[in-house]
């Protein structure tokens, strides 16, 4: 899990991670790759939140994927020929509904073809530094589509901090939007998580990306985490909320420096020397005991 307090500006590629557990290497993905897609694509074609942005025509090929996945029994939005779909319905169709067509239209719109998508994202990955993560296509049916839950926690971090990300799983749509999305990422809003990414396939098992908040008042942050290759919900759902409620137990003000805290001895040139030391003691939010 990755935690960030309130006020602090993810920028995200090097969120802390603070706690991981279980299999250490890299496994399938699932559907959760597709966090991924919509990452790569909003930043080779930026979207502004709550604007509906580019349109998007429904081509040959994206009903022919459609007609595909259907068949496939996976998930899937209906799109005709001849549809105009706006840029912020497509991600939408991607992050709530993890729309396997749309995953596709998506990564033609911003790249021509999936397969130029997959060249685009492994070379995104690999400069943003996510090293265990590759991608094969981009709905994350492939079994070859692979990383850790420790960077896929830190690429679910980076998603809520992106501004259009963020308002879409807020709930928030374009004031043109005429498009109704089921939201089939949400998962354990009861529980007071948001589900950012929620999938199934016989190779990568049950994943789950999501964020919640812990803490009160000033004393709040935002978790962000993936679990992998869980067996059933059974297994899944207490884990989640037992890993919120022990985050939200131990969070509270880490005190920085003291008042009257030595932190630094400046030197001059000419050999005189003197000490800065705090004048007040500064806090912040943060789990107990940790710097």
């Amino acid at each position: 899990v990755v935690i960030t307090p309130a006020g602090a500006e993810p920028t995200d590629t090097d969120a802390a991670v603070v706690a991981a557990s279980g299999i250490a290497e890299a496994v399938p993905l699932g559907g959760s790759a597709k966090i991924i897609t919509l990452l790569v694509a909003l930043d080779a074609n930026p979207l502004t939140a709550g604007e509906a942005g580019d349109s998007v025509p429904i081509l040959a090929a994206d009903f022919a994927a459609y007609a595909e996945y259907g068949r496939q029994d996976v998930r899937v939005l209906q799109v005709s020929p001849g549809d105009t779909w706006t840029y912020s319905d497509v991600v939408r169709a991607v992050a709530l509904a993890s729309s396997n067509n749309h995953a596709d239209t998506l990564a033609r719109f911003a790249f021509g073809s999936v397969d130029a998508y997959v060249t685009a994202a492994n070379a995104w990955l690999a400069e943003e530094g996510y090293d265990s993560v590759t991608v094969a296509d981009a709905t994350g049916l492939s079994g070859d589509n692979v990383g850790t839950a420790t960077d896929m926690a830190r690429l679910a971090a980076r998603a809520v901090a992106d501004p259009a990300l963020a308002s879409v799983y807020a709930g928030e749509t374009s004031g043109n939007s005429a498009r109704s999305i089921p939201d089939s990422s949400a998962h354990l809003a009861d529980a007071g998580v948001r589900g950012l990414s929620r999938s199934f396939t016989d190779e990568a098992g049950l994943c789950l990306l999501f964020t919640t908040s812990i803490g009160e008042g000033d004393d709040t942050a935002t978790v962000t985490g993936a679990f992998l290759r869980m067996p059933d919900y059974e297994t899944l759902d207490p884990a989640v909320v037992g890993l919120r409620d022990s985050l939200a137990g131990g969070i509270g003000p880490v005190e920085v420096i003291a008042a009257g805290q030595e932190y630094a001895t400046i030197s001059a040139p000419w050999g005189a020397t003197a000490r800065a030391v705090a004048a007040v003691s500064k806090s912040q939010s943060g789990l107990d005991g940790a710097a």
